[in-house]
């Protein structure tokens, strides 16, 4: 996801982790009551081996980069099923938010996490918490910014509220799904080693999907089982496989996803729908490791 200023990226690297955390000592520079929380009691949160949560959840991080390549927002987001099925609606959350003020940077970044909890079955987000014990990393602090907290208490700058409640105030549906076009869905920069030619044809790419004219599964350019697709119903129902056996958790409808020659991924929801076996295209059975 990017915009013209911003782009935002998942946490998948040692280096990225250590962007990660390194933010908060840029925005709390030079402020004396802010404490610096240790490195491994913010890992060991997002560790499966020392989380418990994890074992019937996940995590995910963020952060926010400007056209410079400087990290100026991060955030985590996060569930656990068993916690999620307390509430009236499975509940999600989202944490260890840190920006600069700029609300279209903590917009990117609760956007993301409440798709990526919507994708899952979540139908609500709970925020700014932690993925563990209330007692740390829990809560925004709205007012004595001129006290010192306890360790893992909430301390922020003031703007956090605003930004916050700027979020709020301009919230996105649940089934809110974008692409190219809208800048949601962005490819990172090539490298040196690519072939001469594949940046210009990759611009081309980029510019007929913006524009559709082309579309990834256009119904005329394969087959299935010989044939032309012509229909493909997609059961919109979140099922959980956790146990072994799946267990419906959310019952959705089941809507047809070709339509004007082309099969709409990621139109209908956030995760992956598209399930067809294409002539032509060889599984591996057996992949090597």
């Amino acid at each position: 996801m990017n915009t013209d200023k911003y782009i935002l990226q998942e946490v998948t690297t040692s280096a990225q982790e250590r962007e990660w955390l390194d933010l908060p000592k840029k925005i709390y520079k030079g402020n004396r009551n802010w404490v610096c929380p240790l490195d491994q009691d913010i890992t060991e949160v997002f560790d499966p081996a020392r989380n418990e949560l994890f074992a019937d959840g996940e995590a995910v991080r963020w952060v926010v980069r400007n056209k410079a390549g400087e990290v100026v927002g991060r955030i985590a987001a996060f569930y656990n099923r068993e916690k999620a099925a307390i509430e009236e609606q499975p509940t999600g959350g989202c944490g260890f938010f840190e920006a600069i003020d700029d609300q279209q940077v903590a917009d990117m970044m609760f956007d993301a996490s409440r798709m990526w909890l919507a994708s899952r079955g979540m139908e609500a987000m709970d925020g700014p918490i932690n993925f563990g014990q209330r007692r740390d990393w829990w809560g925004l602090l709205v007012e004595g910014y001129e006290f010192q907290p306890l360790y893992a208490n909430p301390y922020n700058p003031p703007y956090y509220k605003e930004l916050f409640e700027g979020a709020q105030a301009g919230s996105i549906p649940q089934d809110w799904c974008k692409g190219y076009e809208d800048g949601a869905v962005a490819i990172t920069d090539l490298g040196p080693e690519c072939a001469d030619g594949t940046a210009e044809k990759v611009a081309e790419v980029e510019a007929a999907l913006k524009d559709g004219s082309l579309h990834v599964f256009d119904t005329s350019k394969f087959t299935v089982g010989g044939e032309t697709v012509t229909t493909a119903p997609v059961d919109l129902t979140y099922y959980d496989y956790s146990t072994g056996s799946p267990v419906a958790v959310y019952q959705g409808e089941t809507k047809e996803a070709i339509s004007d020659g082309y099969f709409h991924e990621g139109e209908l929801r956030a995760a992956p729908t598209f399930s067809l076996r294409i002539d032509g295209i060889i599984e591996d059975a057996d992949p090597v490791a």
